[in-house]
């Protein structure tokens, strides 16, 4: 499934804002306060019109029996505001079209402000109809996650009634979409998960020889999901190119063990930040894949990544779009990003890819030209309008209270002391995050 456009009524800070999103990849940049969070949170919503239960509609419910899986209603605080009124908007609505499976699917999410039942059913029924006897007749189940800039640091609670599923090789369909708009993380689960299909298969997966040596279901996934890991790390500068992946048992708890060219090991909670996200996301993907689907295609589907330079050495922010598309070609991708050389490295390929500027109070973000190997300070200054050295300290200093709040104390005094190299001393760069604190 590829997601065509958005048009918001009255949702939070829009009154009115379209956004056409391209089939690879699409990237949204702005400052604090021009609604990117926003428009992801619209994005969201729009696409949860699979998980429908309406008791009208016929057929299947991919959301039975899975906690908290379920389409997505509207909130009071979701209501436009005018600043100028000082009035609350009558109605919210999220008008989305999508490509799936050769099907043109329009829909609207829609509830008027003074109406506190369900949304209007009327308005989504025809494109949920259409999408189940699509994957009625055998088409895929199309990827949908979500990772915020909190991931993989914060940790959700799993549900009693999902964590037997780490350990089970067959497993209900819809597992594939557990939390997968949560703001926190549930990688924990599908790290369990692996290595337990590693545990139930006797460990190694070189140990095998071709694809069909072993038919049994727990070696397929993780044959998948550790091929997948490793051809990924494969696309990344540096030295984490993932050799063989283990489970390894410490404190009375399974770990993936990542041993990498260089012949050193270590666990994907001990990895730095910017590898043990990466990792994580790529993870997660593969394995909700194979769970909706038990295949190796290529991944369809939507994947939102909040953030997707969020500790990444300048090097990994150069490549990181291109590892992910080149790795999940078929996805499409939604990034947020504060990093000129995030959007100065990427090709609009002749229209597979856009960058989006986002300002205030416009009806649309402002699509930019093909900026493919503008050098860094320009991309600060010509398309960010800030200066370089104002940018990579006020991104340290958001990076740096955001792991305070999660007692990431290594990684803050990492922080730190990149913080340090740009205010010159660390008195400098305590004074400037108090500061910070207080605004």
């Amino acid at each position: 499934m590829k997601l065509n456009d958005i048009k918001i009524e009255n949702f939070r800070c829009f009154k009115d804002y379209t956004v056409s999103f391209a089939p690879g990849c699409t990237v949204l940049f702005g400052k604090n306060g021009a609604g990117k969070s926003c428009l992801i949170q619209a994005i969201r919503n729009l696409c949860s019109f699979i998980f429908s239960s309406e008791s009208t509609f016929e057929g299947h419910f991919i959301a039975t029996g899975i906690p908290d899986l379920k389409i997505k209603n509207f909130i009071s605080s979701d209501f436009h505001f005018d600043d100028y009124t000082r009035k609350i908007a009558d109605y919210a609505s999220l008008k989305g079209t999508a490509t799936f499976h050769n099907h043109e699917l329009s829909w609207e999410l829609r509830r008027t402000s003074k109406d506190k039942g369900r949304l209007q059913y009327s308005l989504y029924k025809d494109a949920y109809l259409r999408f189940a006897d699509c994957v009625e007749n055998g088409a895929d189940y199309p990827l949908l996650v979500y990772f915020s800039d909190s991931f993989p640091h914060r940790k959700s609670k799993i549900d009693d009634k999902i964590l037997p599923y780490t350990g089970a090789p067959t497993i209900p369909r819809g597992v594939g979409y557990y939390q997968w708009t949560y703001e926190a993380s549930c990688t924990s689960f599908w790290e369990a998960r692996l290595c337990n299909m590693f545990n139930l298969s006797l460990g190694f997966i070189n140990e095998h020889d071709g694809d069909n040596a072993i038919t049994d279901p727990a070696y397929k996934e993780l044959k998948y999901v550790s091929d997948t890991l490793i051809a990924f790390s494969k696309k990344l500068p540096g030295n984490f190119v993932i050799k063989t992946i283990t489970s390894s048992l410490e404190s009375n708890s399974w770990h993936l063990n990542f041993r990498f060219g260089n012949t050193r090991s270590q666990i994907l909670q001990r990895l730095p930040a910017g590898y043990r996200r990466l990792f994580s996301i790529v993870l997660e993907i593969a394995s909700r894949w194979y769970i909706l689907n038990e295949n190796t295609n290529q991944p369809h589907g939507i994947v939102i990544i909040d953030e997707i330079d969020l500790h990444l050495h300048p090097e990994l922010e150069q490549t990181i779009i291109a590892a992910l598309t080149s790795t999940f070609p078929d996805i499409q991708f939604i990034f947020s990003t504060h990093s000129p050389l995030v959007i100065t490295n990427i090709n609009s390929n002749d229209g597979q890819n856009v960058i989006y500027k986002m300002t205030d109070d416009t009806i649309g973000p402002i699509q930019l030209r093909d900026i493919y190997g503008l050098d860094y300070d320009s991309g600060v200054s010509e398309v960010m309008d800030v200066e370089p050295r104002t940018s990579d300290i006020a991104n340290l200093i958001e990076t740096y209270l955001l792991l305070e709040e999660e007692n990431e104390q290594e990684l803050m005094n990492e922080i730190l002391r990149q913080l340090n190299t740009l205010t010159g001393n660390e008195k400098e760069s305590l004074r400037l995050i108090h500061k910070a604190k207080e605004e």
